[in-house]
């Protein structure tokens, strides 16, 4: 029973909640979560302070649009979108430095009567398949 009230008070907590934040020992921000309408923004940071990352969920805890991770010294690491939990359109990665790595475009597509379900393209490359997931219906 103790169970039981302790799960429904954090769901209904999660649904309900405009801004929620955990801390370092230290006292620093380790996590945020922010309800925007039906997303949910997070930020992680490092224990220095700088953002680890910052993208948004669903309430079904899916990845959701823009994401974008950081070094810990501050720099961007990558950036890119998700839809319903996979990666979708243009990704960058770059180097510490700030210097690109690699760039792709991701496809997430389900067609009404075909088989291809999603599309990798290459990191490298824009317009090469790296890799093609095919669903048989």
């Amino acid at each position: 029973m103790k169970t039981s009230l302790t799960t429904i008070f954090l769901l209904i907590s999660i649904l309900c909640f405009t801004q929620l934040e955990n801390y370092y020992e230290n006292g620093q921000v380790k996590t945020s979560l922010v309800r925007e309408n039906d997303l949910v923004k997070t930020t992680s940071y490092y224990q220095n302070g700088n953002i680890r990352d910052v993208g948004y969920f669903d309430l079904d805890d899916r990845r959701q649009v823009k994401w974008k991770e950081y070094y810990e010294n501050g720099n961007l690491f990558c950036e890119g979108s998700f839809l319903n939990g996979k990666q979708n359109g243009k990704w960058y990665e770059l180097y510490e430095n700030g210097q690109l790595k690699g760039k792709g475009n991701y496809v997430f597509s389900i067609l009404k009567r075909g088989r291809i379900r999603e599309v990798r393209l290459n990191r490298e490359s824009e317009w090469k398949i790296h890799s093609v997931k095919i669903v048989f219906c």
